[in-house]
């Protein structure tokens, strides 16, 4: 039985061989690397993720691991799926966005998620505090993501009653000629966070008529998850918006 087995093992080997010497077909498609397969992986997690199908991000993101568990991204990501709202499981978040530091402790995504984490959950002098760290600790950031963090700072200080800490952060490094609608947001958010709706929301509907889509989806999803906005209804601009 046992020398069986040695000329089967043997037998599949000449074959492996001989298979190797003959030229594939012109029209065989390429064969995709596990590097490859694993980027391809992950470019259709975040795809998912982006589109709120949560679960079948997180199948992704098994095979992508199998492949290769040594990867940030793959942390981050799952991290950010179970801190969606969907989820909402705070402690399996932290765990991954903590794996993910692991592997790359001195980047950027994984200090922020866990200070999103932070802001998500309302623990807002924590979250003020990371956000103030990922600015010292990464001071040449691009200006959309310095912007960006800075907001969720300032957010955080508001939601602690720190009016004056605040507006000085805003009138230290945003203006209406910036390139990120921050200064517009952060208007916003002050009036908001003094109950004027109506002037919050004019701002709201100002900076959406100024930028883009893309560029104002993160600052109005901070609003929602720090409950200055509960309807994004509100934002919108309206045809009288337009014609000013």
């Amino acid at each position: 039985m046992r020398r069986f087995l040695c000329l089967l093992s043997a037998s599949l080997l000449a074959t492996g061989f001989l298979n190797a010497q003959t030229p594939a077909p012109a029209d065989a498609p390429p064969v995709e690397t596990p590097a490859e397969r694993f980027n391809a992986l992950i470019r259709e997690a975040q795809v998912l993720q982006q589109r709120k199908r949560f679960l079948d991000s997180l199948t992704k993101l098994d095979e992508a691991e199998k492949i290769d568990p040594a990867r940030a991204e793959i942390y981050n990501i799952r991290g950010a799926v179970y801190l969606s709202s969907q989820l909402r499981d705070f402690n399996k978040a932290r765990e991954q966005f903590n794996k993910a530091l692991e592997f790359e402790p001195e980047a950027l995504p994984a200090r922020f998620n866990l200070a999103e984490a932070d802001f998500v959950q309302g623990h807002y002098a924590e979250g003020e505090k990371a956000f103030a760290s990922l600015l010292e600790k990464f001071p040449k950031l691009p200006a959309s993501v310095r912007h960006m963090v800075m907001f969720k700072q300032i957010v955080c200080q508001l939601k602690q009653d720190k009016l004056d800490a605040a507006g000085k952060l805003m009138k230290d490094n945003f203006t209406f000629m910036d390139d990120t609608p921050a200064y517009y947001f952060c208007k916003a958010v002050t009036a908001l966070q003094q109950k004027d709706e109506k002037t919050g929301n004019q701002w709201l509907r100002k900076a959406q008529l100024i930028f883009k889509k893309d560029e104002t989806n993160a600052y109005l999803d901070t609003l929602m998850e720090s409950h200055y906005l509960t309807s994004l209804a509100v934002a919108k601009p309206t045809d009288e918006d337009r014609e000013k």
